[in-house]
């Protein structure tokens, strides 16, 4: 081969390499705008959810609804325990009170006490079963679907006759 043939043949080279290089570049560039179009969230890791009453475990004191309002003291050691949950679990708060009333006392108290915390109405509902919501506190008066249940009148069922002794020595009469 003579050097005018290396040379076309050199030529030919580097078109051809310029075009697989502007082939590379078109084809980069349309995977990243298919993967844009694509683009699906990852699922959001599912936690489990602990739900806490609010009456005598968040809220103490409390001897019995009253006039309704919120009388008693907050226990902070609590509200500190439930920061250190939200990292793991969705946290709900499972109350017969209405729920906007414990979300407006809380966000207020916490507010006024430079505690990190924050509280939503949780609207549980055929569609919304669960409280998916990090970070956040959900409050519902309704009897929220989770994994644990913090309750201070709460009783672990262990079969029939174990309930039908524990409620003998609870005092409760059956009419």
């Amino acid at each position: 081969m003579n050097k005018e043939d290396n040379y076309i043949r050199f030529e030919m080279m580097e078109k051809t390499i310029k075009e697989i290089e502007d082939a590379l570049f078109i084809a980069k560039t349309q995977m990243v705008d298919l993967k844009q179009e694509l683009k699906i969230e990852e699922p959001k890791k599912k936690k489990k959810t602990i739900v806490f009453d609010f009456d005598g475990v968040i809220h103490t004191g409390y001897e019995g609804y009253k006039d309704g309002t919120i009388y008693g003291k907050i226990d902070y050691n609590m509200l500190d325990y439930i920061y250190e949950l939200q990292k793991e679990y969705y946290i709900v708060i499972s109350s017969n009170r209405p729920a906007a009333q414990i979300v407006e006392y809380m966000n207020r108290f916490c507010s006024d006490n430079y505690i990190n915390l924050s509280f939503e109405i949780f609207n549980k509902s055929d569609e919304e079963l669960y409280w998916l919501v990090d970070d956040v506190i959900g409050v519902t008066n309704s009897k929220a679907i989770g994994s644990l249940y913090i309750d201070d009148r709460g009783y672990r069922y262990r079969g029939l006759e174990d309930l039908k002794e524990y409620i003998e020595v609870f005092g409760v009469e059956l009419q």
